[in-house]
Protein backbone atom coordinates (compact mmCIF):
# COMPACT_ATOMS: atom_id res chain seq x y z
CA UNK A 1 0.00 0.00 0.00
CA UNK A 2 2.84 2.37 0.84
CA UNK A 3 4.57 1.64 -2.51
CA UNK A 4 1.41 2.51 -4.46
CA UNK A 5 1.15 5.88 -2.67
CA UNK A 6 4.73 6.79 -3.57
CA UNK A 7 4.22 5.77 -7.21
CA UNK A 8 1.07 7.85 -7.42
CA UNK A 9 2.95 10.90 -6.09
CA UNK A 10 5.73 10.52 -8.65
CA UNK A 11 3.31 10.22 -11.57
CA UNK A 12 1.39 13.28 -10.38
CA UNK A 13 4.60 15.30 -10.10
CA UNK A 14 5.68 14.42 -13.63
CA UNK A 15 2.29 15.42 -15.00
CA UNK A 16 2.44 18.77 -13.22
CA UNK A 17 5.91 19.52 -14.59
CA UNK A 18 4.89 18.56 -18.13
CA UNK A 19 1.77 20.69 -17.92
CA UNK A 20 3.78 23.66 -16.62
CA UNK A 21 6.35 23.43 -19.44
CA UNK A 22 3.58 23.19 -22.00
CA UNK A 23 1.88 26.22 -20.50
CA UNK A 24 5.08 28.27 -20.82
CA UNK A 25 5.45 27.30 -24.47
CA UNK A 26 1.82 28.22 -25.22
CA UNK A 27 2.21 31.51 -23.39
CA UNK A 28 5.28 32.48 -25.44
CA UNK A 29 3.58 31.39 -28.65
CA UNK A 30 0.76 33.85 -28.05
CA UNK A 31 3.06 36.82 -27.49
CA UNK A 32 4.78 38.75 -30.26
CA UNK A 33 7.75 40.96 -29.41
CA UNK A 34 8.84 41.68 -33.00
CA UNK A 35 5.80 43.45 -34.46
CA UNK A 36 6.96 47.01 -33.77
CA UNK A 37 10.44 46.62 -35.28
CA UNK A 38 10.22 43.89 -37.94
CA UNK A 39 8.47 43.72 -41.29
CA UNK A 40 7.22 40.13 -41.56
CA UNK A 41 6.43 40.51 -45.29
CA UNK A 42 4.73 37.55 -46.95
CA UNK A 43 6.93 34.75 -45.61
CA UNK A 44 5.41 31.59 -44.15
CA UNK A 45 6.64 31.19 -40.56
CA UNK A 46 4.64 28.12 -39.63
CA UNK A 47 7.27 25.40 -40.16
CA UNK A 48 10.39 26.09 -38.08
CA UNK A 49 9.68 29.07 -35.82
CA UNK A 50 10.54 28.55 -32.16
CA UNK A 51 8.94 29.84 -28.93
CA UNK A 52 10.39 29.19 -25.48
CA UNK A 53 10.80 30.57 -21.97
CA UNK A 54 14.41 31.60 -21.27
CA UNK A 55 16.39 32.92 -18.31
CA UNK A 56 19.40 35.25 -17.84
CA UNK A 57 22.62 33.71 -19.17
CA UNK A 58 20.90 31.13 -21.38
CA UNK A 59 22.21 30.23 -24.82
CA UNK A 60 19.64 28.70 -27.15
CA UNK A 61 20.74 26.61 -30.15
CA UNK A 62 18.25 25.98 -32.94
CA UNK A 63 18.84 23.84 -36.04
CA UNK A 64 17.17 25.19 -39.17
CA UNK A 65 17.12 23.47 -42.55
CA UNK A 66 16.73 25.94 -45.40
CA UNK A 67 15.66 24.30 -48.64
CA UNK A 68 16.84 24.99 -52.17
CA UNK A 69 15.05 27.51 -54.38
CA UNK A 70 13.44 29.29 -51.45
CA UNK A 71 13.85 32.70 -49.87
CA UNK A 72 14.31 32.72 -46.09
CA UNK A 73 14.00 35.35 -43.41
CA UNK A 74 14.95 34.82 -39.77
CA UNK A 75 15.03 36.99 -36.65
CA UNK A 76 14.70 36.79 -32.86
CA UNK A 77 12.86 38.93 -30.32
CA UNK A 78 12.20 38.67 -26.59
CA UNK A 79 10.76 40.41 -23.54
CA UNK A 80 12.35 43.80 -22.93
CA UNK A 81 13.00 42.67 -19.35
CA UNK A 82 15.52 40.12 -20.69
CA UNK A 83 17.78 42.88 -21.99
CA UNK A 84 19.53 43.13 -25.34
CA UNK A 85 19.11 39.63 -26.79
CA UNK A 86 21.53 38.92 -29.65
CA UNK A 87 21.80 36.06 -32.10
CA UNK A 88 24.10 34.52 -34.69
CA UNK A 89 23.40 32.31 -37.68
CA UNK A 90 26.21 29.94 -38.55
CA UNK A 91 26.75 27.42 -41.32
CA UNK A 92 28.33 24.17 -40.07
CA UNK A 93 30.74 22.46 -42.46
CA UNK A 94 32.40 19.08 -41.96
CA UNK A 95 36.14 19.25 -42.53
CA UNK A 96 39.11 16.96 -42.01
CA UNK A 97 42.75 17.48 -41.15
CA UNK A 98 45.75 15.18 -41.07
CA UNK A 99 47.79 15.10 -37.88
CA UNK A 100 50.79 13.08 -36.70
CA UNK A 101 49.79 10.20 -34.46
CA UNK A 102 53.28 8.83 -33.83
CA UNK A 103 56.84 8.77 -35.16
CA UNK A 104 58.63 5.43 -35.00
CA UNK A 105 62.44 5.66 -35.03
CA UNK A 106 64.70 2.67 -35.79
CA UNK A 107 68.50 2.48 -35.77
CA UNK A 108 69.94 0.41 -38.61
CA UNK A 109 73.44 -1.07 -38.06
CA UNK A 110 75.60 -2.06 -41.04
CA UNK A 111 78.10 -4.88 -40.53
CA UNK A 112 81.18 -5.87 -42.50
CA UNK A 113 80.77 -8.92 -44.69
CA UNK A 114 83.41 -11.48 -45.51
CA UNK A 115 84.28 -12.91 -48.94
CA UNK A 116 81.34 -15.30 -48.64
CA UNK A 117 78.77 -12.56 -47.93
CA UNK A 118 78.50 -13.52 -44.29
CA UNK A 119 78.81 -11.14 -41.34
CA UNK A 120 82.49 -10.85 -40.43
CA UNK A 121 83.76 -11.22 -36.89
CA UNK A 122 87.15 -10.13 -35.51
CA UNK A 123 89.54 -12.98 -34.83
CA UNK A 124 89.76 -12.14 -31.14
CA UNK A 125 85.96 -12.02 -30.61
CA UNK A 126 83.52 -14.41 -32.22
CA UNK A 127 80.45 -12.80 -30.60
CA UNK A 128 80.56 -9.14 -31.74
CA UNK A 129 80.37 -8.61 -35.52
CA UNK A 130 82.39 -5.84 -37.10
CA UNK A 131 80.26 -2.71 -37.29
CA UNK A 132 80.98 -0.36 -40.17
CA UNK A 133 78.21 2.22 -39.78
CA UNK A 134 74.79 3.19 -38.45
CA UNK A 135 71.77 4.98 -39.89
CA UNK A 136 68.49 6.17 -38.44
CA UNK A 137 65.16 5.55 -40.17
CA UNK A 138 61.89 7.13 -39.07
CA UNK A 139 58.38 6.13 -39.97
CA UNK A 140 55.65 8.76 -39.46
CA UNK A 141 52.13 7.49 -38.79
CA UNK A 142 49.36 9.96 -39.65
CA UNK A 143 45.71 10.04 -38.62
CA UNK A 144 42.76 11.92 -40.09
CA UNK A 145 40.62 13.96 -37.70
CA UNK A 146 37.14 15.11 -38.72
CA UNK A 147 35.54 18.16 -37.14
CA UNK A 148 32.75 20.67 -37.70
CA UNK A 149 33.74 24.21 -38.63
CA UNK A 150 31.06 26.83 -37.96
CA UNK A 151 31.18 29.86 -40.24
CA UNK A 152 29.25 32.89 -38.94
CA UNK A 153 27.14 34.29 -41.78
CA UNK A 154 25.03 36.69 -39.69
CA UNK A 155 25.67 38.41 -36.35
CA UNK A 156 22.95 40.72 -35.03
CA UNK A 157 25.54 42.73 -33.06
CA UNK A 158 27.43 43.64 -36.25
CA UNK A 159 24.74 43.87 -38.91
CA UNK A 160 22.72 47.01 -39.56
CA UNK A 161 19.61 45.02 -40.51
CA UNK A 162 17.77 43.31 -37.61
CA UNK A 163 16.88 40.31 -39.80
CA UNK A 164 18.72 37.64 -41.76
CA UNK A 165 17.50 37.25 -45.36
CA UNK A 166 18.91 34.93 -48.01
CA UNK A 167 18.04 33.20 -51.27
CA UNK A 168 18.94 29.54 -50.84
CA UNK A 169 20.30 27.82 -53.93
CA UNK A 170 21.16 24.51 -52.28
CA UNK A 171 19.51 22.90 -49.26
CA UNK A 172 21.65 23.82 -46.27
CA UNK A 173 21.58 23.23 -42.54
CA UNK A 174 22.17 26.23 -40.27
CA UNK A 175 22.53 26.72 -36.52
CA UNK A 176 20.93 29.73 -34.85
CA UNK A 177 22.50 30.71 -31.53
CA UNK A 178 20.53 33.11 -29.34
CA UNK A 179 22.30 34.69 -26.37
CA UNK A 180 20.36 35.95 -23.35
CA UNK A 181 22.17 38.60 -21.22
CA UNK A 182 23.07 37.58 -17.68
CA UNK A 183 21.67 40.76 -16.11
CA UNK A 184 18.10 40.33 -17.33
CA UNK A 185 14.88 39.61 -15.47
CA UNK A 186 15.62 36.82 -12.94
CA UNK A 187 12.24 35.16 -13.42
CA UNK A 188 12.84 34.80 -17.15
CA UNK A 189 10.71 35.67 -20.15
CA UNK A 190 9.67 34.65 -23.62
CA UNK A 191 11.92 34.27 -26.65
CA UNK A 192 10.49 34.14 -30.16
CA UNK A 193 12.64 33.00 -33.08
CA UNK A 194 10.92 33.34 -36.45
CA UNK A 195 12.11 31.39 -39.50
CA UNK A 196 10.06 32.16 -42.59
CA UNK A 197 10.23 31.03 -46.21
CA UNK A 198 8.66 31.79 -49.56
CA UNK A 199 9.19 30.83 -53.18
CA UNK A 200 12.24 32.28 -54.92
CA UNK A 201 11.33 35.08 -57.28
CA UNK A 202 8.05 35.78 -55.55
CA UNK A 203 7.22 39.45 -55.55
CA UNK A 204 7.76 41.20 -52.25
CA UNK A 205 4.29 42.19 -51.09
CA UNK A 206 4.52 44.56 -48.18
CA UNK A 207 1.99 43.96 -45.43
CA UNK A 208 0.93 46.16 -42.64
CA UNK A 209 0.95 44.53 -39.23
CA UNK A 210 1.85 40.88 -38.71
CA UNK A 211 2.15 37.66 -40.62
CA UNK A 212 -0.95 35.45 -40.57
CA UNK A 213 1.10 32.98 -38.50
CA UNK A 214 1.87 35.40 -35.68
CA UNK A 215 -0.76 35.38 -32.99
Amino acid sequence: MKFKSILSFVVTTVLVISFTSSSYAQRCYKKDFCAENIDYEDYDYRTQSYFVTVYPGDTIKITAVMYANKQYKAFACANLELGDVTYQIVQPTRKSRRTIESINVDTIIDYKLDEYGEVAYPEENDYEPIEIGRSVESDTVFKVERYVYEKVIYDSKKESEPTFAKNIKRTTRYFIYVYIPEDGKPSGGCLNVYIGRRETGKRNKQREGKSSYVK
